[in-house]
């Protein structure tokens, strides 16, 4: 049973959702002192980029090389209508040159690199081994990186296309001239019939590579100019989420005023570990609900007095702004009154993501058995238990086999042999919204809501809310990017949280009881405040009492004080672990978690159709909503109670014995869940559960 939290007060959770942040209550016992944490964030958040370099990388071979499959000596004008089109879905791509090659020129019989995995249709995608690699002006940062070849000397415009060439896009002045000796080499790579890649280059601030992919039968080659911004937009988010910056008070939509959590008084956030038992709230609103709803007269009355400038209505809850009062003048003016049952901050939330970064690159990708040449799957997180009964079911999405270690250490591979999900349970994600065209996201969406511009698609435009999206439900089999951990479940994405990643406490409820309301039977909660609040409580509640599976992050700044949503007793709280099945240096703890997941380089979709490697306890959410979404899609007599009761009892014991802090039950176990799910095994659905009903803190 969760340990009382102490409440604050009339208070409630009205504050911008943050990926990384999390929460916990009691004296905090640190196992990392503040500026190693720092260090081991640092380390995650250079790993993240590192693997997203990657992704982007071996993502252009295969489109390249698809493009070659749908070519079949088509004429120039249909190549050129080709590559524009390819640019066209993905934008990072800033130019493709087609290099015819003539018979006897160079070394066609050539191979490329040793070690390529094979791309669907007999294509083939070259091995990266010197992806993030650092040049003269490389990218610096990034563990592990090598450079895949030294830039050649020289310097100059981008050549005009040679006889037979053809050209789709153009490059400015100055990246014409930084990039033309690495064209160079890719061209005589070309000539040769071998694969080519630059090191990682900057021109005014923002990387780009080049890469070289010579056709199946060596007969042309593309050379292509790629803009990797991608690097700096994982970079900015992660910092974010990893609180290894102060928290963004200068947004000029958001006024905003940081607080001590159990006093209320101004704190000022200059250090990354200053994050740690503060919240945020909007400086001239407050939360109130009524008794009674006050008559037009009583408001007219109250507006006046408190010069109020809006007033927004959700359930019988007030969320007014005035215009020069702040938040403790405004809950001490309405304290006042007998006919109010509280008042409190309107609190913003935030968004929750990082790795534990203590071992190099190269471990990390050589560790799991993915990249092993069997891909048997045999090692993973506690799964020595038994025997296996049933094969893994492998699939064929092409970053998975390299980059996914998440899926065979939560034994999702085996149990997709017993249910991969069903349409019929859906699964939202109150978020940043998700990428709606997104080449892997293409018929897993369902129509979602935009709280924050109802008018609009519920599009992201941080990239949170996709990546999320993306370890749920990405298309499985579809020989494209990665495998999401259900196959057919569709997801409603709900976009509460601004293009800061952070969102107030009405956006969160609203979007909880839109979702709600709209048939979700599974709601991911990737965002969270160290304060309670009893307007985001009621909306918790709410969708509790409907028999939704609410499943929240527990944070990233590494305390045991409880964050919101995740220490509600309706909600089910999640910690993160390493690829060691180790607590995520960065990840919250206390007696309020119940399960651990996979949270430190997660790969999964991102915006424009591209993937990166994010880390945080946000990524740890998605794998066990996924699971909850898979229980209940194997058998949907379950109500959300027994959900989450099969999903502890069936968790593997990774820490102490029995339940621990740091990863609550144990490491969530996908094969065995479901299993029990279905009535087979030694924990079987519909047996009692041990946690009683959830009470108000």
């Amino acid at each position: 049973m969760r340990r009382p939290t102490a409440a604050l007060g009339g208070m409630i959770l009205g504050s911008l959702l943050v990926v990384t942040s999390a929460c916990q209550t009691k004296p905090e016992a640190r196992p990392v002192q503040p500026e190693a944490e720092l260090k081991y964030k640092q380390a995650v958040l250079d790993q993240d980029v590192a693997v997203t370099d990657q992704l982007c990388r071996n993502q252009c071979l295969l489109h390249v090389n698809q493009m070659y499959a749908s070519l079949n000596h088509a004429d120039p004008k249909k190549i050129k209508e080709t590559m524009r089109e390819m640019q066209s879905k993905h934008g990072h791509i800033i130019s493709l040159n087609w290099i015819p090659v003539k018979t006897g020129s160079g070394t066609p019989g050539s191979s490329p690199s040793a070690g390529a995995p094979a791309a669907p249709g007999g294509t083939t995608v070259p091995s990266v081994p010197g992806a993030g690699a650092a040049g003269s002006s490389g990218n610096a940062g990034v563990p592990g990186a090598s450079g895949a070849s030294s830039a050649p000397s020289g310097a100059g415009t981008s050549p005009s296309a040679s006889s037979g060439e053809i050209v789709s896009g153009k490059l400015s002045k100055e990246l014409a001239k930084s990039a033309q000796p690495y064209i160079e080499e890719a061209k005589k790579a070309a000539l040769q019939g071998n694969a080519y890649q630059s090191p990682n280059f900057t021109v005014a601030d923002k990387p780009y590579f080049v890469l070289n992919v010579p056709a199946p039968d060596k007969k042309s080659s593309v050379v292509a100019v790629v803009r990797q911004h991608i690097l700096q937009e994982v970079s900015n988010h992660q910092r974010k989420n990893l609180r290894l910056q102060s928290f963004h008070s200068d947004k000029s939509r958001w006024k905003i005023e940081s607080v001590d959590t159990d006093t209320l008084r101004s704190k000022r956030v200059t250090h990354p570990d200053d994050h740690e038992g503060t919240s945020h709230y909007e400086r001239h609103d407050v939360v109130v609900q009524f008794n009674r709803p006050p008559s037009e007269a009583e408001l007219s009355r109250i507006r006046t007095q408190i010069g109020a400038t809006k007033v927004k209505l959700i359930g019988n809850t007030y969320i007014i702004t005035a215009r020069s009062l702040e938040a403790k003048q405004l809950m001490d003016y309405f304290r006042k009154r007998q006919d109010v049952r509280f008042a409190e901050p309107h609190y913003i939330y935030e968004t929750n993501d990082l790795s534990r970064g203590t071992k190099p690159l190269s471990w990390f990708f050589d560790w799991w058995p993915g990249s092993r040449s069997d891909n048997s799957g045999r090692t993973r997180s506690g799964a020595g238990e038994q025997a296996a009964e049933q094969p893994d079911v492998i699939p064929n999405d092409v970053l998975f086999n390299k980059y996914q270690w998440n899926l065979p250490i939560t034994n999702t591979l085996r149990g997709w042999n017993f249910n991969k999900g069903t349409q019929d349970v859906k699964v939202a994600i109150v978020d940043t919204g998700a990428d709606v065209n997104h080449e892997d996201l293409k018929g897993q969406l369902i129509e979602g809501y935009n709280v924050l511009d109802p008018t609009a698609q519920p599009m992201d435009d941080v990239g949170h809310g996709t990546h999320v999206a993306g370890i749920i439900g990405a298309q499985v089999n579809n020989g494209l990017g990665v495998a999401g951990m259900t196959w057919y479940n569709k997801i409603m994405p709900v976009k509460a949280l601004d293009s800061s990643g952070v969102g107030s406490t009405y956006a969160v409820a609203q979007g909880i009881i839109w979702a709600t309301d709209h048939g979700a039977k599974v709601i991911n909660l990737s965002l969270g405040n160290y304060a309670s609040s009893d307007f985001l409580h009621d909306a918790i509640k709410y969708a509790y009492d409907r028999d939704v599976v609410l499943i929240a992050a527990s944070g990233n700044d590494n305390t045991e004080r409880p964050g919101y949503p995740a220490a509600y007793p309706e909600v089910f709280a999640v910690a993160a672990t390493d690829s060691s099945n180790g607590r995520a240096s960065f990840s919250n703890y206390g007696d309020y978690i119940d399960v651990a997941a996979p949270g430190v380089s997660i790969a999964s979709t991102y915006p424009q159709n591209q993937y990166a490697a994010l880390s945080g306890t946000s990524m740890a959410c998605p794998h066990v909503t996924a699971l909850a979404a898979l229980l209940r899609s194997a058998n949907p007599s379950l109500k959300n109670t027994e959900v989450m009761e099969l999903m502890r009892q069936t968790a593997t014991d990774i820490g102490d014995k029995g339940r621990d802090t740091s990863f609550g039950y144990g490491l969530i176990n996908v094969d065995k869940a479901v299993e029990a799910a279905l009535g087979r095994g030694p924990v079987q659905a519909g047996l009692p559960g041990t946690k009683p009903a959830p009470v108000a803190p």
